[in-house]
Protein backbone atom coordinates (compact mmCIF):
# COMPACT_ATOMS: atom_id res chain seq x y z
CA UNK A 1 0.00 0.00 0.00
CA UNK A 2 2.98 2.55 1.00
CA UNK A 3 4.45 2.12 -2.23
CA UNK A 4 1.23 2.53 -4.28
CA UNK A 5 1.25 5.60 -2.63
CA UNK A 6 4.45 6.48 -2.82
CA UNK A 7 4.50 5.57 -6.93
CA UNK A 8 1.47 7.88 -7.22
CA UNK A 9 2.66 10.74 -5.33
CA UNK A 10 6.23 10.06 -7.44
CA UNK A 11 4.23 10.11 -11.01
CA UNK A 12 2.00 13.72 -9.75
CA UNK A 13 5.70 15.00 -9.15
CA UNK A 14 6.95 13.43 -12.74
CA UNK A 15 3.34 15.12 -14.67
CA UNK A 16 4.22 18.71 -12.51
CA UNK A 17 7.72 18.70 -13.84
CA UNK A 18 6.55 18.52 -17.25
CA UNK A 19 3.44 20.90 -16.86
CA UNK A 20 6.40 23.32 -15.51
CA UNK A 21 8.96 22.53 -17.97
CA UNK A 22 6.13 23.41 -20.52
CA UNK A 23 5.64 26.49 -19.24
CA UNK A 24 9.39 27.76 -18.81
CA UNK A 25 9.62 26.32 -22.21
CA UNK A 26 6.58 28.69 -23.61
CA UNK A 27 7.00 31.60 -21.45
CA UNK A 28 8.18 33.63 -23.84
CA UNK A 29 5.40 33.39 -26.43
CA UNK A 30 2.78 33.96 -24.19
CA UNK A 31 -0.66 34.43 -25.88
CA UNK A 32 -4.16 36.25 -24.95
CA UNK A 33 -7.13 36.99 -27.01
CA UNK A 34 -9.28 40.19 -27.09
CA UNK A 35 -12.57 40.42 -29.64
CA UNK A 36 -12.44 41.58 -33.03
CA UNK A 37 -15.42 43.79 -33.33
CA UNK A 38 -15.96 44.20 -37.71
CA UNK A 39 -18.03 47.61 -37.00
CA UNK A 40 -15.18 49.06 -34.67
CA UNK A 41 -13.48 52.16 -35.90
CA UNK A 42 -10.94 52.22 -33.33
CA UNK A 43 -9.37 50.75 -30.31
CA UNK A 44 -8.01 51.37 -27.60
CA UNK A 45 -4.83 49.93 -25.75
CA UNK A 46 -4.37 50.20 -21.88
CA UNK A 47 -2.22 48.75 -19.73
CA UNK A 48 -4.95 46.03 -18.48
CA UNK A 49 -7.09 46.23 -21.45
CA UNK A 50 -8.27 46.42 -25.04
CA UNK A 51 -11.30 48.34 -25.75
CA UNK A 52 -13.41 48.54 -28.98
CA UNK A 53 -15.09 51.76 -30.15
CA UNK A 54 -17.63 53.10 -32.79
CA UNK A 55 -18.08 56.92 -33.72
CA UNK A 56 -21.49 57.80 -33.71
CA UNK A 57 -22.45 61.48 -34.35
CA UNK A 58 -18.67 62.39 -33.64
CA UNK A 59 -18.36 60.47 -30.62
CA UNK A 60 -16.88 57.31 -29.88
CA UNK A 61 -19.11 54.75 -28.75
CA UNK A 62 -17.77 51.71 -26.29
CA UNK A 63 -18.92 48.23 -28.04
CA UNK A 64 -16.52 45.56 -26.37
CA UNK A 65 -13.81 45.52 -23.74
CA UNK A 66 -11.28 42.80 -23.24
CA UNK A 67 -9.60 42.78 -19.49
CA UNK A 68 -6.33 41.44 -20.48
CA UNK A 69 -2.78 42.07 -18.39
CA UNK A 70 -1.09 43.99 -21.52
CA UNK A 71 1.81 45.74 -20.08
CA UNK A 72 2.88 48.01 -16.68
CA UNK A 73 6.56 49.25 -17.76
CA UNK A 74 6.01 51.31 -21.10
CA UNK A 75 7.50 54.29 -21.92
CA UNK A 76 5.31 56.30 -23.93
CA UNK A 77 7.76 58.79 -25.51
CA UNK A 78 8.94 55.93 -27.56
CA UNK A 79 7.62 54.90 -31.05
CA UNK A 80 5.16 51.32 -30.92
CA UNK A 81 5.63 50.00 -34.43
CA UNK A 82 1.93 49.56 -36.79
CA UNK A 83 3.51 47.17 -39.14
CA UNK A 84 1.81 45.42 -42.70
CA UNK A 85 -1.34 47.66 -41.25
CA UNK A 86 -2.04 44.59 -38.79
CA UNK A 87 0.47 44.17 -35.63
CA UNK A 88 1.05 46.62 -33.42
CA UNK A 89 4.44 45.98 -31.51
CA UNK A 90 6.05 47.63 -28.55
CA UNK A 91 8.74 47.17 -25.87
CA UNK A 92 7.92 46.53 -22.06
CA UNK A 93 10.75 47.33 -19.80
CA UNK A 94 12.40 50.06 -17.72
CA UNK A 95 16.47 49.95 -16.01
CA UNK A 96 14.71 52.12 -13.37
CA UNK A 97 11.92 49.71 -12.63
CA UNK A 98 11.93 47.12 -9.48
CA UNK A 99 9.35 45.03 -11.40
CA UNK A 100 11.49 43.77 -14.40
CA UNK A 101 8.96 43.41 -16.86
CA UNK A 102 10.74 42.97 -19.54
CA UNK A 103 9.47 41.79 -22.91
CA UNK A 104 8.78 42.41 -26.28
CA UNK A 105 5.02 42.42 -27.43
CA UNK A 106 3.01 41.46 -30.76
CA UNK A 107 -0.93 42.31 -31.13
CA UNK A 108 -2.64 41.09 -33.83
CA UNK A 109 -5.68 42.92 -34.87
CA UNK A 110 -6.77 40.81 -37.54
CA UNK A 111 -7.17 37.54 -35.08
CA UNK A 112 -7.33 38.98 -32.30
CA UNK A 113 -4.25 38.10 -30.49
CA UNK A 114 -1.65 39.47 -27.66
CA UNK A 115 2.08 37.47 -28.29
CA UNK A 116 4.33 38.88 -25.27
CA UNK A 117 7.73 37.60 -25.61
CA UNK A 118 10.39 37.93 -22.83
CA UNK A 119 13.33 39.90 -23.81
CA UNK A 120 16.08 42.34 -22.02
CA UNK A 121 16.37 43.97 -25.29
CA UNK A 122 13.53 46.38 -24.55
CA UNK A 123 13.91 49.95 -25.24
CA UNK A 124 15.65 52.22 -23.23
CA UNK A 125 16.83 54.70 -25.24
CA UNK A 126 14.18 54.52 -27.73
CA UNK A 127 12.12 53.14 -30.46
CA UNK A 128 11.28 53.10 -33.64
CA UNK A 129 9.80 51.09 -37.02
CA UNK A 130 9.37 50.91 -40.45
CA UNK A 131 7.12 48.98 -42.86
CA UNK A 132 7.94 45.56 -41.56
CA UNK A 133 10.32 45.71 -38.66
CA UNK A 134 10.17 47.21 -35.22
CA UNK A 135 13.21 48.95 -33.43
CA UNK A 136 15.10 49.15 -30.00
CA UNK A 137 17.75 51.12 -28.80
CA UNK A 138 20.16 50.78 -25.79
CA UNK A 139 22.56 52.90 -24.73
CA UNK A 140 25.79 53.40 -22.60
CA UNK A 141 28.19 55.81 -21.81
CA UNK A 142 31.03 53.32 -23.56
CA UNK A 143 28.62 52.42 -26.90
CA UNK A 144 25.20 51.23 -27.92
CA UNK A 145 23.03 48.91 -29.63
CA UNK A 146 20.37 48.80 -31.99
CA UNK A 147 17.85 45.68 -32.47
CA UNK A 148 15.65 44.55 -34.69
CA UNK A 149 12.29 42.58 -34.79
CA UNK A 150 9.72 41.32 -37.19
CA UNK A 151 6.38 41.23 -36.90
CA UNK A 152 5.79 38.79 -33.94
CA UNK A 153 8.10 40.08 -32.06
CA UNK A 154 11.01 38.13 -32.65
CA UNK A 155 14.58 39.25 -32.35
CA UNK A 156 16.32 38.76 -35.64
CA UNK A 157 19.28 41.42 -36.20
CA UNK A 158 21.39 43.56 -34.18
CA UNK A 159 24.39 46.40 -34.34
CA UNK A 160 26.84 47.68 -32.07
CA UNK A 161 27.91 51.17 -31.96
CA UNK A 162 31.80 51.15 -30.30
CA UNK A 163 31.93 54.37 -28.82
CA UNK A 164 28.93 56.26 -27.26
CA UNK A 165 25.82 56.80 -29.37
CA UNK A 166 22.71 58.63 -28.11
CA UNK A 167 19.03 58.42 -30.64
CA UNK A 168 16.14 60.66 -30.77
CA UNK A 169 13.75 58.78 -28.76
CA UNK A 170 11.95 58.12 -32.08
CA UNK A 171 13.40 56.74 -35.59
CA UNK A 172 11.72 55.23 -38.80
CA UNK A 173 12.02 54.20 -42.01
CA UNK A 174 10.59 52.58 -45.30
CA UNK A 175 11.50 51.12 -48.40
CA UNK A 176 14.30 48.42 -47.25
CA UNK A 177 16.17 51.79 -44.98
CA UNK A 178 16.12 52.59 -41.40
CA UNK A 179 16.64 56.45 -40.34
CA UNK A 180 17.90 57.21 -37.43
CA UNK A 181 18.96 61.05 -35.82
CA UNK A 182 22.43 59.74 -33.56
CA UNK A 183 24.23 61.99 -31.07
CA UNK A 184 28.20 61.05 -31.01
CA UNK A 185 31.38 62.89 -29.57
CA UNK A 186 33.07 64.61 -32.51
CA UNK A 187 36.52 63.69 -31.90
CA UNK A 188 38.07 66.51 -32.55
CA UNK A 189 36.43 68.78 -31.39
CA UNK A 190 35.19 67.35 -28.45
CA UNK A 191 31.36 68.44 -28.39
CA UNK A 192 28.76 66.03 -29.05
CA UNK A 193 26.82 66.66 -32.63
CA UNK A 194 24.12 64.46 -34.32
CA UNK A 195 24.32 62.81 -37.45
CA UNK A 196 21.72 61.10 -39.58
CA UNK A 197 22.26 57.57 -39.72
CA UNK A 198 20.83 55.35 -42.72
CA UNK A 199 20.62 51.38 -42.16
CA UNK A 200 19.60 48.73 -44.09
CA UNK A 201 16.26 47.67 -43.06
CA UNK A 202 15.52 44.24 -40.99
CA UNK A 203 17.70 41.02 -41.01
CA UNK A 204 20.65 42.78 -41.93
CA UNK A 205 21.65 46.10 -39.80
CA UNK A 206 24.56 47.87 -41.53
CA UNK A 207 25.06 51.45 -41.68
CA UNK A 208 24.54 52.75 -45.20
CA UNK A 209 25.56 56.59 -45.03
CA UNK A 210 26.30 58.85 -42.30
CA UNK A 211 25.45 62.70 -42.82
CA UNK A 212 26.25 65.25 -40.07
CA UNK A 213 23.14 67.38 -39.64
CA UNK A 214 24.50 69.47 -36.64
CA UNK A 215 26.23 72.19 -39.52
CA UNK A 216 25.51 75.28 -37.67
CA UNK A 217 28.48 76.87 -36.84
CA UNK A 218 26.80 78.34 -33.23
CA UNK A 219 24.86 76.26 -31.80
CA UNK A 220 24.02 72.55 -31.73
CA UNK A 221 20.23 71.16 -32.44
CA UNK A 222 18.33 69.32 -30.24
CA UNK A 223 16.27 66.83 -32.70
CA UNK A 224 13.90 64.80 -30.05
CA UNK A 225 11.76 62.41 -32.98
CA UNK A 226 11.33 61.39 -36.20
CA UNK A 227 8.80 61.21 -38.92
CA UNK A 228 9.34 60.24 -42.67
CA UNK A 229 6.78 61.37 -45.55
CA UNK A 230 7.91 60.46 -49.31
CA UNK A 231 11.17 61.36 -49.38
CA UNK A 232 11.52 63.71 -46.77
CA UNK A 233 12.34 63.60 -43.25
CA UNK A 234 10.59 65.85 -40.60
CA UNK A 235 12.26 65.92 -36.82
CA UNK A 236 11.22 68.66 -34.30
CA UNK A 237 13.83 70.65 -32.19
CA UNK A 238 13.06 71.51 -28.85
CA UNK A 239 16.11 73.61 -28.17
CA UNK A 240 19.75 74.20 -29.11
CA UNK A 241 22.80 74.56 -27.10
CA UNK A 242 25.43 77.16 -27.84
CA UNK A 243 28.59 75.69 -29.03
CA UNK A 244 31.20 77.97 -26.59
CA UNK A 245 28.83 78.62 -23.61
CA UNK A 246 26.66 75.91 -23.96
CA UNK A 247 23.42 77.98 -22.91
CA UNK A 248 20.19 76.54 -23.88
CA UNK A 249 17.51 78.46 -25.77
CA UNK A 250 13.90 76.95 -26.56
CA UNK A 251 13.30 76.58 -30.04
CA UNK A 252 10.06 76.03 -31.93
CA UNK A 253 11.14 74.72 -35.49
CA UNK A 254 10.74 71.00 -37.51
CA UNK A 255 13.68 70.21 -39.58
CA UNK A 256 12.60 69.38 -43.01
CA UNK A 257 15.66 66.95 -44.51
CA UNK A 258 15.19 66.24 -48.20
CA UNK A 259 16.76 62.64 -48.72
CA UNK A 260 16.99 63.54 -52.35
CA UNK A 261 18.98 66.35 -52.49
CA UNK A 262 20.40 66.10 -48.65
CA UNK A 263 19.29 69.86 -48.03
CA UNK A 264 17.55 71.08 -44.81
CA UNK A 265 15.31 73.47 -44.45
CA UNK A 266 13.15 74.04 -40.96
CA UNK A 267 9.21 75.04 -40.51
CA UNK A 268 8.72 77.46 -37.60
CA UNK A 269 5.69 76.74 -35.21
CA UNK A 270 3.63 78.73 -32.92
CA UNK A 271 5.10 77.65 -29.80
CA UNK A 272 8.19 76.29 -28.25
CA UNK A 273 9.49 72.55 -27.27
CA UNK A 274 8.21 70.46 -30.21
CA UNK A 275 8.98 66.83 -28.86
CA UNK A 276 6.93 63.48 -30.54
CA UNK A 277 5.89 63.61 -34.25
CA UNK A 278 3.65 61.53 -35.96
CA UNK A 279 2.29 61.29 -39.75
CA UNK A 280 -1.48 60.94 -40.93
CA UNK A 281 -2.51 57.96 -42.28
CA UNK A 282 -3.13 60.21 -45.32
CA UNK A 283 0.59 61.90 -44.79
CA UNK A 284 -1.46 65.11 -45.66
CA UNK A 285 -0.36 66.66 -42.54
CA UNK A 286 2.55 66.48 -39.72
CA UNK A 287 1.17 66.20 -35.83
CA UNK A 288 4.12 67.46 -32.90
CA UNK A 289 2.98 67.07 -29.16
CA UNK A 290 4.97 69.77 -27.48
CA UNK A 291 6.76 68.77 -24.60
CA UNK A 292 4.24 69.78 -21.22
CA UNK A 293 6.22 70.30 -18.13
CA UNK A 294 8.60 72.97 -20.32
CA UNK A 295 5.67 74.49 -22.04
CA UNK A 296 3.23 74.75 -18.86
CA UNK A 297 0.33 73.06 -20.65
CA UNK A 298 -0.31 70.75 -22.72
CA UNK A 299 -1.14 70.80 -26.67
CA UNK A 300 -0.32 70.13 -30.08
CA UNK A 301 0.67 71.32 -33.59
CA UNK A 302 -0.91 70.67 -36.80
CA UNK A 303 1.47 71.04 -39.83
CA UNK A 304 -0.09 70.71 -43.49
CA UNK A 305 2.86 69.06 -45.50
CA UNK A 306 1.65 70.51 -48.75
CA UNK A 307 2.22 74.04 -47.92
CA UNK A 308 3.72 74.13 -44.35
CA UNK A 309 0.87 76.21 -42.43
CA UNK A 310 0.39 74.92 -39.65
CA UNK A 311 -1.30 76.15 -36.36
CA UNK A 312 -1.06 75.49 -32.42
CA UNK A 313 -4.21 73.62 -30.59
CA UNK A 314 -4.26 73.80 -26.20
CA UNK A 315 -5.57 70.93 -25.05
CA UNK A 316 -5.49 72.09 -22.01
CA UNK A 317 -8.12 74.88 -22.64
CA UNK A 318 -9.97 71.61 -23.82
CA UNK A 319 -10.19 69.98 -21.19
CA UNK A 320 -10.33 72.97 -18.73
CA UNK A 321 -7.91 72.05 -16.85
CA UNK A 322 -4.85 74.48 -15.44
CA UNK A 323 -3.00 71.60 -14.05
CA UNK A 324 -1.26 70.72 -17.71
CA UNK A 325 -0.71 66.99 -16.09
CA UNK A 326 -4.60 66.37 -15.65
CA UNK A 327 -4.69 67.22 -19.61
CA UNK A 328 -1.03 64.98 -20.42
CA UNK A 329 -1.63 63.79 -24.16
CA UNK A 330 -0.94 59.83 -23.67
CA UNK A 331 -1.00 59.01 -27.33
CA UNK A 332 -2.60 59.75 -30.79
CA UNK A 333 -3.86 58.32 -33.81
CA UNK A 334 -5.52 59.08 -37.37
CA UNK A 335 -7.87 57.83 -39.36
CA UNK A 336 -7.37 57.50 -43.48
CA UNK A 337 -9.92 60.53 -43.51
CA UNK A 338 -8.31 62.83 -41.37
CA UNK A 339 -9.89 62.63 -38.14
CA UNK A 340 -7.33 62.78 -35.56
CA UNK A 341 -7.91 60.83 -32.21
CA UNK A 342 -6.56 61.88 -29.39
CA UNK A 343 -5.84 60.31 -25.86
CA UNK A 344 -5.71 63.02 -23.35
CA UNK A 345 -5.61 62.99 -19.86
CA UNK A 346 -9.25 60.68 -18.58
CA UNK A 347 -10.74 61.81 -22.21
CA UNK A 348 -10.72 60.99 -25.96
CA UNK A 349 -10.69 63.79 -28.04
CA UNK A 350 -11.90 63.52 -31.58
CA UNK A 351 -10.36 66.18 -33.94
CA UNK A 352 -11.07 67.00 -37.68
CA UNK A 353 -7.74 67.95 -39.17
CA UNK A 354 -9.26 69.40 -42.50
CA UNK A 355 -11.88 71.25 -41.08
CA UNK A 356 -9.46 72.20 -38.11
CA UNK A 357 -12.19 71.49 -35.33
CA UNK A 358 -12.79 69.89 -32.53
CA UNK A 359 -15.69 66.98 -33.29
CA UNK A 360 -15.84 65.86 -29.32
CA UNK A 361 -14.40 65.43 -25.75
CA UNK A 362 -15.33 62.16 -23.91
CA UNK A 363 -14.51 61.40 -20.81
CA UNK A 364 -13.72 57.30 -20.74
CA UNK A 365 -11.01 56.50 -17.69
CA UNK A 366 -12.33 56.53 -14.59
CA UNK A 367 -10.39 53.95 -13.07
CA UNK A 368 -6.92 55.21 -11.84
CA UNK A 369 -5.20 51.96 -12.92
CA UNK A 370 -5.54 52.54 -16.07
CA UNK A 371 -2.88 53.92 -18.40
CA UNK A 372 -3.79 54.16 -22.18
CA UNK A 373 -1.07 53.04 -24.36
CA UNK A 374 -2.08 53.23 -28.30
CA UNK A 375 -4.95 53.97 -30.17
CA UNK A 376 -5.26 51.81 -33.31
CA UNK A 377 -7.10 53.13 -35.94
CA UNK A 378 -8.22 51.11 -39.12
Amino acid sequence: MKKKIFNSLLLLSCLAAVVLGIKILFFNNKEANFKIASNADFYIVSNNNVKSYKVENNKPKLLHTDKLAIAEDVNGWFSKGEIQNRYLIFSEGHSKSAKKNENILSIDFEKGEVVKRSSNKYAYTGAGSTTDYYYTFQATGDDGFLYSFDKNGKEIDSYKFTSSALPSTQFTGSKGKLYMIITQENQKSKIFESSLYTFNDGNNLKVLEKQNIDDNSEYLYDFTSLEKIEENLYSPVTSRRNRKTFEVTPDNRIMKFDLKNNEKSFITLKENYPNLIYKSKSENYLITVHEPNMLQKSGFSVINTKNNENYFVDVSDILNSKIYEESNIWTLNTTKDNKLIILAGNSVLLYDLDNKTLLSETKIFNDNTETPLHVWTK
